[in-house]
């Protein structure tokens, strides 16, 4: 082997090492942001809430507990209002079987 042979040689392989170090590199910083990311995202959703209004979100479970419906003539008039929306938005079809 000649000398430039052996200093190609030997340029491929520094090429090849300096690729590998910043590869690891750059899959260690990605996944030290994706960890902190998730740890920020968890923390968030610990974060302490308003204890007057019910947990809604992508970590509740079931439905809040609401209050019983009102059975004032005003809100029978809404749920009145609403099923014939509801209704008019099905066009007047029933569910299929």
């Amino acid at each position: 082997m000649t000398a430039t042979g052996l200093y190609a040689f030997l340029i491929d392989v520094v090429l090849a090492l300096v690729t590998l170090v910043v590869t690891a590199a750059l899959l260690c910083a990605w996944f030290t942001w994706l960890a902190g990311k998730a740890t920020w995202e968890a923390g968030t959703e610990r974060a302490p809430r308003d204890p007057g209004r019910p947990l809604i979100g992508s970590g509740a479970r079931g439905e809040p507990d609401l209050g019983p419906p009102s059975a004032s003539p005003a809100a029978r008039r809404e749920i009145a209002e609403l099923e014939a929306l509801w209704e008019l938005s099905r066009g007047g079809h029933d569910d299929p079987p």
